[in-house]
């Protein structure tokens, strides 16, 4: 989560375009987080997909 905010603060730094890739970043790991979490209960309730 935190790599998500401070690359896309630095990245809108760089090109002038904040807050639009901060936000994009946050999404992004607020995405990845979730999927990975998903995956863990998955495997914990015994799924092997």
């Amino acid at each position: 989560m935190v790599a998500g905010i401070l690359g896309g603060r630095w990245i809108d730094d760089r090109l002038g375009t904040a807050p639009f890739v901060l936000l994009g970043g946050i999404l992004l790991a607020l995405a990845s987080s979730v999927y990975v979490m998903y995956l863990i209960f998955s495997l914990q309730r015994g799924g092997n997909r």
